[in-house]
C-alpha cells in the first residue's frame, strides 16, 4: 500500500507547492513506512532553500534516528552535505555545535562541486574554525567559490589581501 501522505507530498513538490509538500512529508514521517524517504525530501527542500528550517528542526527533535540515517546518506549529495555542514558550523541549537564535523561535510560538498561548501571552507581556514588556520587554503577556496557565483567570497579574498598588506 502506498503512503497517501508521502504521495501527496511528491505531487505537491512536483507542482512547486513546497510548503504543502513539507507538511505532507512531515506527516509521512510520523505515521508510515516512508519515514526515511519523507525525511530525505524535507532535507532536499531545506538544502535548496525552498522551505525554511522549521520543518527540519521539528523532525530532528522528534526523530533523531532519522537524522542519524540522513547524516550518513548526506555524503552522496553535495547540497545535503552542505546543509549538514551549516547545521554543525552555525549554532542552530537543533544539534550540537561541532566544527570538525562541519568541516568534513563542507569538504565532501566542495569535492562534489558545491560552491557554498567551498565558501564555508574558506571561512573555516581563514579563521581557524575546526581546521588549521591557513590563509593560502582560504584564498584558494574563496577563489573557487567566487568563480562559481558566490559573491561573498570576494569579501573573504579582500580581507586576506588586507592581511598580506600589513
Amino acid at each position: 500500500m502506498t503512503d497517501k501522505f508521502f504521495e501527496s507530498g511528491v505531487q505537491c513538490e512536483k507542482q512547486k507547492y513546497y510548503r504543502a509538500a513539507a507538511e505532507f512529508f512531515f506527516k509521512a514521517c510520523k505515521k508510515t513506512a516512508s519515514r526515511s524517504e519523507a525525511f530525505s525530501h524535507i532535507l532536499n527542500l531545506t538544502a535548496k532553500n525552498l522551505i525554511d528550517c522549521s520543518y527540519l528542526e521539528k523532525l530532528i527533535l522528534e526523530y533523531n534516528e532519522l537524522f542519524d540515517e540522513a547524516e550518513f546518506r548526506a555524503y552522496s549529495d553535495p547540497e545535503i552535505s552542505n546543509l549538514f555542514g551549516t547545521l554543525y558550523y552555525f549554532d542552530f541549537e537543533i544539534i550540537e555545535w561541532d566544527l570538525e564535523k562541519a568541516a568534513g561535510f563542507f569538504w565532501n560538498g566542495a569535492l562534489r562541486g558545491c560552491a557554498d561548501s567551498q565558501y564555508y571552507l574558506g571561512l573555516m581556514h581563514e579563521f581557524g574554525h575546526g581546521v588549521e588556520q591557513d590563509y593560502e587554503e582560504a584564498a584558494k577556496c574563496y577563489r573557487i567559490a567566487y568563480n562559481h557565483g558566490i559573491e561573498e567570497a570576494l569579501n573573504g579574498l579582500e580581507r586576506l589581501e588586507r592581511l598580506e598588506e600589513k
